[in-house]
Parts: structure tokens; C-alpha cells; sequence
């Protein structure tokens, strides 16, 4: 190696570690550039996770951090993926502490959730919304500007005065941006999250393929009231511009 790359290399490592100086370079330059680094990554990370931030103190918090600094090696150069490379951080690389919330991951998984619909390119003007009137006759989708998600955790409640301490039952969410470019949720049964599920991996894409799929997962419905009930949710989410088109 040469010597240029191993000074490279070597201050690159004293970046992410916060080491005392290395040769040829001034240590008072090498803080500026270690402050620098490692204070833009704390603030997009903290700026993505305002609620898991909340739940540690302002050292903790910065040890997280600067451990997510030091250990993973990110796959993109773009500002913007850092989240998203945090969050990996802590799904497969970090081991959860007892002065960790128990609920860590799925709150940080929340949160990336909700910052990669706000972010998302795609605009409302440009899908082709499925009307009320149109569910029983129009093959459809779930809009992409939507998620539908499950979590052992009441994450869309949790905050410094609210922390579960163990796992509950499945919690069901709808994630979606609407027309205002604002990040909603609603709060489903699993039923509903099935059928919305079905419609995101695209396995079915009609009403009355819908109804099939629930009859045979919900057995002791009774047909009519099942029609009923799942033409009644989808023009509320036909309503909130959950439903688009299919192409």
C-alpha cells in the first residue's frame, strides 16, 4: 500500500474513532473534520428518529450514535440513506442493552417507515386514484404512497411518558401520504391488514377476488356481511387515496 493510501486509511479511521492525531496532520485540524463528520451524522439521524431520540439522554444517545458511526460500513454516499443504514445498523449488527428500549427496532423501523413515504418521489397528481364507484367494477392496487405494517408494540403510541416493557398482541398499521404531502396512520384489525396486504404483493386486484381470499381466511363470516363490510373499507380508503388503478 502506499504511503498516501495508508494515510488515507488512517485518517479515515480516525474520523470515525475519535483518535488523538496521526502524523502529518495538525490535530487541531483533525477535530474540526472529526466534529464535522460526526455531527452531520448525528443530526440526520436524530432529525429521522425525533421519538427514539426522546427515550435516551443526550449522551446515550450521542454513544449510539457514535457506535453506528464506528461499526457499520454504509453502502451509499447519499446524506438521504443514512436512516435507512441506521436502521440496518440496529436490525442486524447491534445487540439491544438492558437500558435499551425493549422496542428499539420496531420504533426505529416506524420511523424510517414514516420518513420513506414522506421522501418518496412519487406524487398524488401522478396516480390514477380508484374512485368509490369504480371498487366493485375496476381492477385495482394499494397506492405505493402507502405501507401497511405489523409490530409486537404499540409503536405509533410509544413517547417518553408512554414505554411498553414487553411485546403485546399484533399491532396492525396503515402508514400513507396524502394529497397535502403529510404522513398519516390508521390503526387496522388483522382482517383488514390481510386484505390490504393482498392487494400490495398484487395477489389479487378486484373486489370479488378480495372477497374470495377473505371467505376462505375468514370461514365463519357470513358471505353478505362480509361484501358489506369489505366494500364499506375500501371506499373509506378509496376516500383517502389508498387505491389506485391497476396499470
Amino acid at each position: 500500500m502506499s504511503s498516501f493510501k495508508h494515510l488515507q486509511f488512517e485518517f479515515a479511521d480516525a474520523i470515525r474513532q475519535g483518535k488523538a492525531a496521526i502524523n502529518n496532520i495538525e490535530q487541531r485540524r483533525l477535530t474540526i473534520y472529526q466534529e464535522l463528520f460526526f455531527n452531520n451524522i448525528l443530526d440526520f439521524v436524530s432529525n429521522a428518529f425525533p421519538v427514539l431520540k426522546s427515550l435516551y439522554s443526550q449522551q446515550a444517545w450521542s454513544q449510539l450514535i457514535r457506535q453506528f458511526f464506528i461499526e457499520h460500513t454504509c453502502t451509499s454516499a447519499h446524506f438521504v440513506d443514512i436512516p435507512a443504514e441506521f436502521l440496518q445498523f440496529l436490525t442486524e449488527q447491534y445487540q439491544v442493552k438492558q437500558s435499551d428500549p425493549v422496542f428499539i427496532k420496531e420504533l426505529a423501523h416506524y420511523e424510517w417507515i414514516e420518513l420513506a413515504v414522506t421522501v418518496q418521489v412519487q406524487t398524488q397528481d401522478k396516480l390514477s386514484l380508484l374512485s368509490a364507484n369504480e371498487i366493485t367494477s375496476e381492477k385495482f392496487n394499494l397506492s405505493p404512497l402507502a405501507r401497511v405494517i405489523s409490530y409486537p408494540y404499540p409503536v405509533h403510541k410509544i413517547s417518553k411518558k408512554f414505554q411498553p416493557v414487553s411485546s403485546s398482541e399484533p399491532i396492525y398499521l396503515i402508514i400513507y401520504r396524502d394529497a397535502d404531502f403529510k404522513v398519516k396512520f390508521i390503526e387496522i384489525n388483522a382482517a383488514i391488514a390481510f386484505m390490504l396486504d393482498l392487494l400490495a404483493k398484487q395477489v389479487e386486484n378486484s373486489f370479488e377476488g378480495l372477497v374470495t381470499q377473505l371467505q376462505l381466511a375468514l370461514p365463519h363470516v357470513e358471505k353478505t356481511l362480509l361484501r358489506e363490510s369489505l366494500h364499506s373499507n375500501l371506499v373509506e380508503f378509496s376516500q383517502l387515496t389508498l387505491l389506485v388503478k391497476s396499470e
